[in-house]
C-alpha cells in the first residue's frame, strides 16, 4: 500500500462543529498531519478557543463562525474559504446539536 495515500499536507479541510468534542479532535489531527484547517463552528467562543489552541501549538487555523442550519451562512463559509485558499479538498460534516439539548428519545426532539 502506498504510504502517501492519505497524505493531507497542504490540503484545505473544512471541519464543521470544530469547537468541541470530536470536531476539535479532527481539527487537531488534521493540523498535525499538515493540513490547512478551516474551523467552522456556531459557538464563537469555542471556535476561538480551538483556533487559539492550534496557533499556540505553532499551527495555522482559519476560523469562521458558521451556522450549518443556515444556507446563507454555509455559502459565506465556502466563499470565504475559496477566497482565502482557492480550493477546498476535504469536508468533515461534524456539526450537531445533540450536545446542547436535553436527553430524550430521538423522535421526541423538536
Amino acid at each position: 500500500m502506498d504510504g502517501n495515500r492519505f497524505d493531507v499536507s497542504g490540503r484545505v479541510v473544512i471541519n464543521t462543529g470544530a469547537g468541541q468534542g470530536i470536531g476539535r479532535d479532527y481539527a487537531l489531527a488534521f493540523v498535525a498531519a499538515g493540513a490547512k484547517p478551516v474551523l467552522a463552528e456556531i459557538n464563537g467562543d469555542k471556535l476561538r478557543d480551538v483556533a487559539s489552541e492550534i496557533e499556540t501549538g505553532g499551527g495555522e487555523a482559519f476560523a469562521i463562525e458558521t451556522d450549518v442550519g443556515s444556507p446563507d451562512s454555509v455559502k459565506a463559509m465556502v466563499a470565504t474559504t475559496l477566497e482565502k485558499y482557492g480550493q477546498i479538498d476535504v469536508l468533515i460534516n461534524n456539526a450537531a446539536i445533540f450536545a446542547n439539548i436535553p436527553r430524550r428519545k430521538f423522535y421526541d426532539i423538536p
